[in-house]
């Protein structure tokens, strides 16, 4: 009897080994997160092409759950952890976003989410996630793939407690929860553009206003922010 159930634990093992294995080496190809707790504070979510969170200016201002673990999502690698080194143009990207923000809010949570922005429904499916998060508002960058504009408005009204901003001219400018900032000329795929530190500007004037008055939804953050902007 002791020798059958150790077979068959050999068994369980071996199966947990061979088809467990891709799952554990994909999650094992990121960094593992720096042990930290959450820095308290209002929740602002970076949808982005990854960041370093290895990063100390990032690692200790990451929005965590109870056990210390990241509030965020991978949709390109399907995990928790959405890394992006911050040596490559899409990651160098995302973390001199991650940075600014931080930079500019310094009383803030970072909420990181990954997205392919080449992948139709990436972005809509980042927002929904974001929407279940404690977040407020949402940054947005790069917006997405051309075509998928009837699932970014759909996710968009769903998330109507959350700013949305955008920094892209248009984009569903219409909507009363999405900030779309003008771009005013280009920039480099590392480099924050005009539009970009408008971007993160209003980021900092959303936490400021949702901090003192936690009662605005999506709808009374763009207000506010525009009343900001405009003095």
């Amino acid at each position: 009897m002791l020798v059958r159930r150790c077979l068959i634990a050999l068994v369980i093992l071996y199966g947990a080994l061979l088809y467990g294995a891709p799952d554990v080496w994909a999650r094992e190809k990121d960094p593992r997160l720096p042990p930290g707790t959450d820095p308290g504070g209002v929740a602002l979510a970076l949808i982005s092409t990854g960041i370093d969170y290895t990063l100390p200016e990032i690692a200790g201002r990451l929005a965590r759950d109870g056990e210390g673990q990241l509030i965020g999502r991978d949709f390109v690698d399907d995990d928790p952890l959405p890394y992006a080194s911050a040596e490559g143009d899409q990651g160098g990207r995302g973390a001199v976003i991650a940075r600014a923000i931080l930079a500019e809010a310094p009383s803030t949570r970072l909420i990181p989410v990954r997205i392919d922005p080449q992948k139709p429904g990436s972005v809509p499916e980042a927002l929904a996630f974001v929407a279940r998060t404690p977040a407020r508002a949402a940054l947005v960058d790069p917006v997405g793939s051309d075509g998928e504009g009837d699932l970014m408005r759909k996710a968009a009204q769903e998330a109507r407690h959350l700013l949305i901003v955008i920094p892209a001219a248009g984009a569903l400018a219409d909507l009363e929860n999405v900030l779309a900032v003008a771009s005013r000329n280009g920039g480099t795929s590392s480099e924050p553009r005009p539009d970009t530190d408008v971007a993160i500007q209003s980021m900092r004037l959303a936490a400021e206003i949702a901090e003192s008055d936690p009662s605005l939804d999506g709808a009374g953050l763009k207000r506010a922010v525009l009343a900001r902007l405009a003095r």
